[in-house]
């Protein structure tokens, strides 16, 4: 048996990455029982995302999840309350394993402390790591109540036998391993699998205006304010000949940012999947203007969505941006500065490139070969392997 859980994600969230990972695990363990727990809109969004088949091989639990905004304490007690039940399913033979889609630092103890049990301890369990890894490059409380209760500590505490961390970007484990060397043996690489059902239908003729997309929630980290200041001094200088649409939804007031040269603007709550495909097929090319060092250690499921969908990027100059232009060439353009941003966007504009556009969509196009389930099903295993010795 194979138990699958995200103890953290409600409703529509990372709803497209834990879809891809059931199907990982459903073509790399085809006559394995595959068991997903989770809350019941969760559920619900994962079941429509999945083909019949996939969703029909997998046997659904609705369980309770700890409250969004819970406090660590409050967490510790929900969390191992639900690792217990979930151990408790968990069949006693030897291919019997836990996947943790996401985790929160007092899952992690939680976990640890149960592993550590006499009764548990032949137990084991992969947990996929995504973005509350950035919270190791910011500064650690000096707080004793708070530094114990953050990742960092969750990571060091106690003993990581029986345990694997899965890292979706190579660049990610290896930064991960700078700050915490002693995961080496325990820290994997399965790069971030896109949904096997989200594929394009088409290529987008590449005729002006130029349409740029920015993709999901507008936050600082993500550089959504060097977005609108790039699209309003593009707007001003090439009138009619590019369009910037911010496709996602809205949590953080940006005080003073101008969203008037938008032509799509973000919403006040998550776009339905299907009207959040709709609208980004329809770009040329999606903008990842991340700031700080926040994706050093996270993620990207707009990149994700960049290369589900084909669509060559604008990006900064990061880790994981330089990792996939190093191994399958011209995905896009790298830029260091809203400077760059501009020159770069008006350089697209002045040489209309067709033959250029059609060879990063081509390269665009492999990456996301190399991320589709039936690619990763084989390294699957393989980590699995690794886990059981």
């Amino acid at each position: 048996m194979i138990l699958v859980c995200d103890p953290v994600c409600w409703g529509l969230e990372h709803v497209p990455v834990n879809a891809a990972m059931l199907e990982v695990i459903r073509l790399a363990f085809p006559s394995q029982e595959v068991v997903f727990c989770g809350e019941e809109s969760h559920l619900n969004h994962l079941r429509s995302e999945l083909s019949a088949d996939v969703c029909h091989s997998i046997t659904w639990k609705s369980i309770p999840i700890p409250p969004r905004h819970a406090t660590f304490l409050e967490r510790s007690v929900g969390d191992l309350h639900l690792l217990w039940r979930l151990f408790k399913m968990l069949k006693k033979d030897s291919g019997s394993h836990l996947v943790l889609n996401a985790i929160t630092p007092s899952t992690l103890m939680a976990l640890k402390l149960l592993l550590f049990c006499t009764f548990y301890r032949f137990y084991r369990a992969q947990i996929i790591l995504h973005g509350g890894l950035a919270a190791l490059n910011g500064s650690r409380s000096r707080n004793p109540v708070r530094r114990i209760q953050d990742l960092r500590t969750a990571l060091r505490f106690g003993s990581n036998r029986n345990l694997q961390y899965i890292l979706l970007e190579e660049p990610i484990r290896r930064a991960l391993l700078r700050h915490l060397p002693s995961l080496d043996e325990h820290a994997g690489l399965l790069e971030h699998p896109i949904p096997a059902n989200e594929e394009p239908k088409g290529n987008v003729d590449f005729v002006l205006p130029l349409r740029i997309g920015f993709l999901g929630m507008t936050t600082e980290a993500k550089g959504y304010r060097l977005f609108l200041e790039v699209a309003s001094a593009m707007v001003a200088k090439c009138p009619g000949l590019v369009e910037f649409h911010a496709i996602g939804w809205t949590e953080e007031k940006l005080e003073s940012c101008e969203i008037s040269p938008l032509v799509t603007k973000p919403c006040p709550k998550k776009l339905a999947r299907p009207e959040y495909v709709r609208q980004v097929e329809k770009l040329h090319f999606v903008c990842l203007p991340y700031e700080g060092q926040h994706y050093e250690l996270s993620p990207s499921g707009a990149l994700l969505d960049a290369v589900a969908w084909e669509k060559p990027v604008i990006t900064s100059r990061i880790p994981m941006m330089e990792n996939l232009v190093s191994r399958f060439g011209d995905i896009g353009y790298l830029c260091t500065d809203k400077h760059e941003f501009c020159e770069t966007i008006e350089g697209i504009i002045k040489r209309a490139d067709v033959v250029q556009y059609r060879n990063q969509v081509s390269a665009m196009r492999e990456v996301r070969r190399s991320r589709t389930p039936q690619y990763l099903a084989s390294t699957y295993r393989d980590l699995h392997a690794k886990l059981l010795s």
